[in-house]
């Protein structure tokens, strides 16, 4: 693998990875396609995190939300089995970060009863699409647009390598913070 092939890996998660972060950070910046899904609601109950296995992104992101904030919080996988544990390698990564994820069991999206008051918190534009499938007026917002240097699609860390999947999951854990500020902040 070439320098610069290790760079995107590391950078992006891999290939497609890095096609998919192009395309829809043009989306965003050229037709603010996704500016709708950066600001949280005034009146939030609950927040749901959501990816698609509920075993790294949206999992990290419930533990770092339960620790640090005094409110409803869950997370769901849009295709994913029941009670499994977080990633263990994500687990390792949260541990190192100050979070336990040991206690982590998934979450099919199905299992959950969405309110209007409820926010889903989305990893990518495709988890947007099927949220609004599922739950058509939901609350949503992607957690990348949460960060100073927004992002539109935190790629899964599952398969991905370990420099990818460190800094993927710092990214989670400060956009998490943001977040969890945000809707404190307007309450």
């Amino acid at each position: 693998m070439n320098f610069f092939n290790k760079k995107i890996v590391a950078q992006y998660g891999g290939k497609k990875a890095f096609v998919r972060h192009v395309y829809y950070t043009l989306l965003h910046r050229f037709f603010s396609l996704y500016r709708r899904y950066s600001k949280p609601p005034m009146d939030t109950d609950r927040v749901i995190f959501v990816c698609k296995g509920n075993i790294c992104r949206s999992a990290l992101a419930h533990s770092v939300y339960q620790t640090q904030f005094e409110a409803k919080v869950v997370s769901c996988g849009l295709d994913t089995t029941p009670s499994q544990p977080a990633n263990p390698r994500i687990q390792k990564i949260a541990k190192t970060l100050g979070y336990d994820m040991s206690e982590h069991r998934t979450t099919r999206i199905d299992q959950l009863d969405i309110k209007a008051n409820d926010l889903l918190v989305c990893m990518e534009p495709r988890h947007v699409q099927a949220v609004k499938y599922i739950a058509p007026n939901a609350n949503i917002v992607l957690l990348g647009l949460m960060l100073e240097s927004p992002i539109v699609y935190i790629h899964d860390p599952f398969t991905s390598i370990d420099p990818y999947a460190n800094r993927v999951s710092k990214k989670i854990v400060e956009a998490t913070l943001i977040l969890g500020k945000a809707l404190k902040n307007r309450q």
